[in-house]
Formats: C-alpha cells, sequence, structure tokens
C-alpha cells in the first residue's frame, strides 16, 4: 500500500482539472485539501486523505441499472 502523502498526490489532478468537484459551501474541508502539504508538515490530513480514497474507489462502484427517463407528459405531469 502506497504511504499517506502519495495516494493524496493521486488525487490532485483530478481536483485542480475539475474531474472532482467539491462544496463550495463546506469551507473547512475545502481549507484542509488545499492546506495540505505533506504529513509531516499539515496539522489536518483527514479531508485530503477521504478524499483521495474517494478518487480511487469511485471507479470501482457497478452500475447495476442504467436510469431511464420517462417524458412527465406521458404521467400527465
Amino acid at each position: 500500500m502506497k504511504n499517506k502523502d502519495d495516494k493524496i498526490a493521486t488525487c490532485v489532478s483530478d481536483v485542480n482539472n475539475g474531474r472532482i468537484i467539491l462544496n463550495a459551501d463546506d469551507e473547512v474541508f475545502i481549507n484542509e485539501v488545499m492546506d495540505f502539504s505533506g504529513q509531516a508538515t499539515s496539522s489536518h490530513d483527514d479531508a485530503p486523505d477521504i478524499l483521495s480514497e474517494f478518487a480511487n474507489r469511485i471507479n470501482d462502484v457497478a452500475v447495476t441499472q442504467k436510469v431511464r427517463v420517462t417524458d412527465r407528459r406521458l404521467l400527465g405531469i
């Protein structure tokens, strides 16, 4: 297993290039992610750690059924 710094580094380009979008209202989370500069120098690493875990696992989510869209006019709405 990679060390935490290496694991977190794997999602940097996804965040920087907009493939992962953070909730602008969660300033504490965003600040922890943006302030992270490595385990040795950062006091908080929970947010970047869980973000990298999400980025590494999201592609493992199985799609069990595709969503089908129905014209709402057919439902009388």
